[in-house]
């Protein structure tokens, strides 16, 4: 699968997230200190939009059991066990035109950013 655009600059301010939809699959985006960051838009406990969910910082927290995770890495705070499902993302620019591309489901990967391992793997 190519990278696929997906959304401009003004769509996402720095300190917040979006979801959209690609090829099938509900992607959420964080931008965060000009680091745009690409998940799998579900909760690793029991699968809620983490879109709906609160971003406070660099920590994401599920709405409704309150997991959170580090958006910066994809692993877990609470629980430390669990792992978003990555993708990598290439940012065009300029603008801000940030695609996605299905990578491996525990390894996060970014233009010009070293590759950093999930703790766990995600469930599907």
């Amino acid at each position: 699968m190519a990278f696929r655009s997906i959304i401009t600059a003004p769509e996402l301010w720095d300190g917040d997230k979006i979801a959209r939809r690609v090829e099938g699959l509900d992607v959420l985006l964080v931008l965060l200190n000009g680091v745009v960051y690409a998940y799998k838009n579900r909760c690793a406990h029991q699968g809620v939009a983490l879109s709906e969910g609160r971003l406070e910082g660099n920590v994401l927290t599920c709405r409704a059991h309150h997991w959170q995770y580090d958006v910066r890495f994809g692993s877990g705070i609470n629980p430390a066990t669990a792992c978003l499902r990555c993708f990598a993302v290439a940012v065009a620019a300029p603008p801000l035109e940030p695609t996605v591309h299905r990578s491996v489901p525990n390894v996060l990967r970014r233009t010009l950013r070293p590759v950093r391992a999930c703790t766990a793997v995600p469930s599907w």
